[in-house]
């Protein structure tokens, strides 16, 4: 009997198998450890890019976002302890992922969330990679449909040159022309392909970065590179400003001030469904007769909804419900991506609220930061390797100030 055709599997191939399998299992049982869940996914997907199969890639890349946004969130709530003092409630890497702080004190975590932060940032530029290369695959199916279409009208036009007479020799420059326009393949996606893209990103300045600096590596003119690129430093830039306004009303000493109303509360930890808060006691204004203070309920609303955080804001799970003095706060069914802004009332022991609604807190936006540094790091790259040398200069001094002293 003839012999069955051997099919043999490339190297690449075959990996593809493996890690499919690998990937498989480590979702089937569920498997804990955040940072093999999401390197596996990531070489999976890198793997299934090169050979073509994106739209696959980007199906395990979002099993990887969501492994490594679990596993951060995970961390961060391992290290919330009741009975902490004022000291210890900052947003630890919530409010800000700096590496190469060789000498910051380090939290028992620190290093794993480094570690998730940095696969975080590998993750995205991986998926919106593929989604920007799906996007020119759309503008090339486009322009060939659009060939074959222009050819059968030529063809038609042809084969009816008994009827209405031969081509003149206008039409016939015409036709060349065309068909040497139709020849042409895009080497971008269309342009609301990447504004789509970047609307996605909503209010994560991070994620808009990654989207920015992988559509500046596409083939551009250089002035249309240096526009896109600089727009992701701006990004980055906001990140870090608005990283600086969280930590500065979150590390800030309880004010030993009298005021009319509760302080804004403080962000203990966010994730990009969840955050926790706490409430610093109130000292009531001298003069008037001290209230008994129980505890205090939480309030919460989207940033620019309305004008200013009050009682009917309770739409959030956690809200609007009276918590023991000193206890954290934990809201959670925020929208990723989101900006909240949150307000404490404080409550008496039958549970009642005492005089309204404190001060409202910083703008903070339902994400986990990711590390600025790499961020920047991935600018230079992309600026140096495009030759623009002012945005080289500028983003490499951002990583040459920060791990070189003079």
């Amino acid at each position: 009997p003839p012999e069955e055709p051997k099919l043999e599997m490339t190297l690449r191939q075959i990996a593809t198998e493996v890690l499919k399998a690998v990937h498989g299992t480590l979702q089937w049982v569920q498997f804990d450890d955040g940072v093999v869940r999401a390197w596996v996914a990531l070489r999976l997907s890198q793997t299934l890019e090169k050979r073509g199969k994106r739209k696959e890639a980007v199906a395990v890349i979002e099993d990887a976002v969501a492994s490594i946004n679990h596993a951060r969130y995970l961390l961060l709530a391992k290290e919330i302890d009741p009975t902490t003092s004022w000291e210890a409630l900052d947003a630890v890497p919530s409010v800000s992922t700096k590496t190469g702080d060789a000498a910051a004190p380090r939290r028992p975590n620190h290093e794993m969330e480094q570690v998730l932060a940095c696969l975080q940032v590998d993750v995205l530029h991986c998926k919106y990679r593929c989604l920007l290369a799906l996007g020119v695959e759309h503008s090339q199916r486009v322009a060939a449909s659009r060939q074959a279409t222009n050819a059968a009208t030529r063809l038609k036009r042809t084969k009816e040159q008994t009827i209405y007479g031969s081509k003149s020799r206008k039409q016939l420059r015409e036709e060349e022309d065309e068909a040497e326009r139709d020849r042409a393949r895009p080497l971008l996606p269309p342009k609301q392909w990447e504004r789509d893209l970047v609307s996605g990103c909503n209010k994560n300045v991070y994620e808009r970065a990654v989207v920015l600096i992988e559509m500046a590596r596409l083939p551009r003119l250089s002035d249309e590179r240096q526009r896109i690129l600089q727009e992701a430093s701006d990004a980055i830039a906001e990140a870090e400003a608005l990283e600086a306004r969280i930590e500065d009303q979150v590390s800030s000493k309880p004010s030993l001030e009298r005021t009319s109303k509760p302080l804004p509360p403080r962000l203990v930890m966010r994730s990009a469904t969840a955050m926790i808060v706490s409430a610093d006691a109130w000292r009531q204004p001298k003069g008037e007769a001290p209230r008994e203070v129980a505890g205090y309920a939480l309030y919460c609303k989207n940033e620019g909804s309305g004008v200013a955080v009050s009682l009917n804001n309770v739409e959030f799970r956690g809200t609007g419900i009276a918590r023991p003095q000193g206890d954290k706060i934990i809201v959670h069914g925020l929208t990723p991506n989101e900006s909240y802004v949150f307000a404490v009332a404080p409550v008496d022991p039958q549970g009642k609220v005492i005089g309204g609604v404190g001060e409202t807190s910083v703008p903070v936006v339902a994400l986990l930061p990711m590390p600025t540094l790499l961020l920047w790091g991935h600018v230079a790259l992309s600026a140096s390797q495009m030759q623009l040398a002012a945005l080289t200069r500028s983003s490499g001094h951002r990583l040459y100030s920060h791990f070189v002293s003079e």
